[in-house]
């Protein structure tokens, strides 16, 4: 196998973040890629009908599994992605972490408006879930809207002014892509 430009890249940023989403064209190679550059790590793809089916028929099921946390942070985000493309838009979708440890796993670049998205793959909602955000927001100020809060759960409310969702469960994707 040929060994692409991108390894070494794509090996820095598996260091850095819990979850690493290759794009690109289909028969790109990305599969090939993704696993040469990690032997022996499980690999999963949405686009298997069957890992998505059933992260959208039965998501307690499928993230009981050691990895839900990055299945499921994988699966907001591809949804995400997917919600923008599907309208036509250019999706802008970055990761934040600054030099105290605190991070945000996804921020939607909407004009000139930032607009946080902290995943949580955890049923049960804590506080501790708002952290990054509220960090994010003083360092973005006006920039910043309020965010959401994706997690596993069934309520869905709102926590000083950041909405708190599930986006599988309630179907709730296009309130965060329209924002």
């Amino acid at each position: 196998m040929i060994k692409r430009d991108i390894t070494t890249e794509l090996l820095e940023a598996s260091g850095e973040y819990p979850v690493v989403t290759v794009f690109g064209p289909r028969q790109s190679g990305k599969t090939t890629l993704v696993k040469m550059a990690f032997p022996g790590k499980s690999y999963y793809s949405l686009e298997d009908p069957d890992v998505l089916m059933a992260a959208e028929t039965d998501p307690e099921q499928t993230f009981r599994d050691p990895l839900r946390g990055g299945l499921f942070e994988n699966l907001v985000i591809t949804e995400i992605l997917k919600g923008h493309l599907n309208c036509g838009k250019h999706p802008e979708l970055f990761f934040y972490r600054d030099t105290h440890g605190n991070e945000v796993d996804l921020i939607i670049r909407n004009g000139r408006k930032l607009i946080p998205v902290e995943i949580k793959s955890a049923a049960t909602f804590t506080p501790d879930f708002l952290r990054g955000i509220e960090q994010f927001q003083k360092t973005a100020g006006e920039r910043c809207a309020p965010g959401f809060v994706c997690y596993n759960g069934s309520y869905e409310y709102t926590l000083k002014g950041i909405r708190v969702l599930n986006p599988i469960k309630n179907g709730k994707f296009e309130t965060i892509i329209s924002s």
